[in-house]
């Protein structure tokens, strides 16, 4: 038997405060084959589609997409993983269309927090315009946490940013496909 929901707010966590406790919410959580969008044109959520921020997520599979005539808002993510959440597996998505900044976030605003066996891989970004969102990043994490991007496929994007943006972390970039409009800095 499966579970449908076709409209919901899922939170993995708490906010993006550097003050926050470490790795809260629900543990182990597996979001499989869901079809997550955004239905507001202009509002601005400063998190993300699907935001986590415990151990153990496993999120495979999902269409993330929002309107043609959304607002381009940096601050709204598609998968934002915060809070020093640890074995996260994240594939096989598909990240159409959207209008916002880093569309996978890996980020805590103020004390940095330890990440520690992020595996994003088989995942599908692709915009409509270059202009319209930028690809994946890790930044404002513990030096040691570790995250491996793997096989993604990034076509047009970039916001003049590189397609992968990487700060801290120990980060490993694995067979990536970085296509059409795309900047291949890293």
């Amino acid at each position: 038997k499966a579970l449908r929901i076709r409209s919901a707010t899922a939170r993995g966590g708490d906010s993006t405060a550097g003050n926050v406790i470490a790795e809260t919410g629900g543990r182990f959580i597996r979001v499989v084959g869901i079809d997550c969008s955004i239905t507001n044109a202009t509002a601005n959520s400063m998190n993300g589609l699907l935001q986590l921020s415990s151990d153990g997520w496993k999120v495979l599979g999902n269409t993330f997409r929002d309107p043609a005539n959304r607002t381009i808002i940096n601050n709204n993510h598609g998968l934002y993983v915060q809070g020093g959440a640890d074995d996260l597996e994240a594939a096989y998505n598909s990240f159409l269309g959207l209008h916002m900044g880093h569309v996978v976030q890996i980020h805590q605003d103020g004390e940095l927090k330890l990440y520690e066996r992020l595996w994003l891989h088989d995942n599908l970004i692709e915009s409509v315009l270059s202009t319209d969102t930028r690809g994946m990043t890790a930044s404002n994490i513990h030096p040691d946490s570790t995250v491996t991007f793997e096989r993604n496929t990034l076509r047009n994007l970039g916001q003049n940013f590189s397609a992968i943006s990487v700060y801290s972390g120990k980060v490993t970039i694995k067979d990536m496909g970085v296509t059409k409009g795309a900047r291949a800095a890293i």
